[in-house]
Parts: C-alpha cells; sequence; structure tokens
C-alpha cells in the first residue's frame, strides 16, 4: 500500500512538473523561445534607471547610498531599487533584459509552487493542486503585473 501511494505522488510530481513546462513554454513563449518582453513606458521610466543605478552601486561595492538623485538619497529607502532582493545581485553579471526574464520566470514559478501547495494542501488533491497552480500563475492578473516589478514580485511572495 506504501509503495502504490509513493508511485502515485511521484507520478503526479512528473505530471506537475512536465505539465508547468510546457505550459510555462506555451504562455511566455514570445519570453523565452522569441526574446521578446513585456514592456511599458512605466517600466522604463521608473525601474530601468534605478535598476542601472543599482547595478552599478553593486559594482562598487557600496549600495547604501545613491549619490546620482536629488542631490543624493539612501539607496535602500526606495522599494523600486530593491537593493537587499536576493535575485537583484544577477543584476552584477546581466544585462536588463536577461535580468528581467529571469525575474519573470523566477516570480512565475514561484507562484505557480506555492499556489501547488496551497491547494494541495486544501484538497488533498494532485490534481487540483496542479489546475491551481495553472490558473494562479498563468491569469491576466499576473501577466499584467509584470511590468510593475514591485507588484509582481510582491504578488509571487
Amino acid at each position: 500500500m506504501k509503495d502504490e501511494q509513493q508511485i502515485e505522488i511521484s507520478k503526479a510530481t512528473i505530471y506537475f512538473i512536465v505539465g508547468c513546462v510546457v505550459y510555462f513554454l506555451i504562455y511566455w513563449h514570445r519570453l523565452l523561445l522569441i526574446g521578446q518582453m513585456p514592456f511599458d513606458g512605466g517600466m522604463l521610466r521608473m525601474f530601468f534607471p534605478s535598476w542601472v543605478v543599482g547595478k552599478n552601486l553593486l559594482k562598487s561595492g557600496c549600495f547604501l547610498w545613491d549619490p546620482f538623485r536629488d542631490m543624493g538619497m539612501p539607496f535602500l529607502a526606495n522599494p523600486v531599487n530593491q537593493a537587499l532582493y536576493p535575485i537583484r545581485l544577477l543584476s552584477i553579471c546581466l544585462n536588463f533584459v536577461e535580468y528581467q526574464r529571469i525575474f519573470v520566470v523566477f516570480h512565475v514559478m514561484l507562484i505557480g509552487t506555492f499556489s501547488y501547495l496551497l491547494f494541495f494542501r486544501i484538497s488533498k488533491n494532485h490534481l487540483t493542486g496542479v489546475f491551481g497552480a495553472i490558473a494562479m500563475s498563468f491569469n491576466g492578473f499576473v501577466l499584467a503585473r509584470v511590468t510593475t516589478v514591485i507588484d509582481f514580485a510582491t504578488l509571487s511572495w
């Protein structure tokens, strides 16, 4: 009995992973396969300058103070800078578009993982968890928040 249940769980896990990868490629094919990014003016006006300044400050080793804006201001004080966000450290070795691709993929996978765990915990059914994860990860609300980086990161957690 225990072996059958364990085999069933591993099959469900494999189905979940394969299903998410396939659906992820279908939903984000422009992002991953064609190389397009969902940008808008707000991202380029608000987040890109902070990203460039943050990249330069991280390379210099001192990212506590931003001397380039408003006659100097604390870099950590502005949430848009994401100064202490762990994935932000990748900006040192990546350009903006590559960083954004990794950012989107990581956060969509994060939404899917947490949604799967939530729906599985509620229903005790792997299939419900898979469909819940797909519904939460690939809906219009998530797609609309990709261009507002802070909202997207908060939504993922």
